[in-house]
């Protein structure tokens, strides 16, 4: 009897354009990643480099809000109001990522309005498929960053440990990767710095990047 062959999962490519530098940033919740973005975003808008930021989860969130009748603009910011649709949200994610490749990265770029940007920092990071594709299709560009925080410092930002989400694969699945860029350490007693010298490191690689390749 033949036997059948597994279906491919259909894979979406990259947008016909390739910035100069990709810097992806990981991290647990409450960790620090967008308060470290913006103080980077902030820095760089006195400059004339053009930054897309990347919410992978922004696509997320609005087809969850549209298939449920959702407040979108809610889900967006930090209250209570996403809380209660997180953990059905992650795990309709982790199940699409099963059905699709790069789906939610695209969406992302496309909906940040990243294509003709020089530079993307993409702020959540959470899979090895998402991690990959970028890999695949900018293999060159990447440089990847993780940010920790230690538990007492993650409580102080009103984290609370939940199950499902804290022990589940869009907190974990990263957890084995070892051979980052940069680690970067923002705990409340980390040494402002140390961080100071980190923010320059990477400013320095997006002089590099935009040297090497000029718009």
């Amino acid at each position: 009897m033949d036997s059948e062959s597994p279906q491919k999962i259909p894979e979406f490519p990259a947008p016909e354009f390739t910035p100069n530098l990709i810097i992806l940033f990981s991290g647990k919740r409450k960790s620090g990643k967008d308060y470290l973005v913006g103080l980077l975003h902030q820095r760089l808008m006195e400059t004339n480099i053009n930054i897309g930021i990347i919410r992978i989860a922004n696509p997320i969130k609005f087809f969850w809000a549209i298939k449920h009748g959702l407040d979108y603009h809610k889900m967006l910011d930090s209250s209570s109001y996403k809380e209660l649709h997180r953990l059905k949200m992650a795990n309709w994610s982790v199940e699409y990522r099963t059905e699709t490749i790069g789906y939610f990265c695209c969406e992302a770029i496309l909906m940040d309005d990243a294509i003709g940007k020089s530079i993307w920092i993409c702020v959540d990071m959470r899979h090895t498929q998402d991690l990959d594709w970028f890999y695949k299709y900018y293999p060159d560009r990447i440089k990847k960053i993780r940010v920790t925080a230690d538990e007492e410092t993650r409580r102080n930002r009103n984290w609370i440990w939940t199950e499902g989400i804290d022990d589940g694969p869009t907190e974990c699945e990263l957890d084995h990767i070892t051979d980052w860029d940069l680690v970067i350490e923002n705990n409340t007693y980390s040494d402002p710095s140390t961080l100071e010298a980190q923010l320059v490191t990477i400013t320095n690689w997006i002089d590099a990047a935009n040297n090497l390749n000029p718009n």
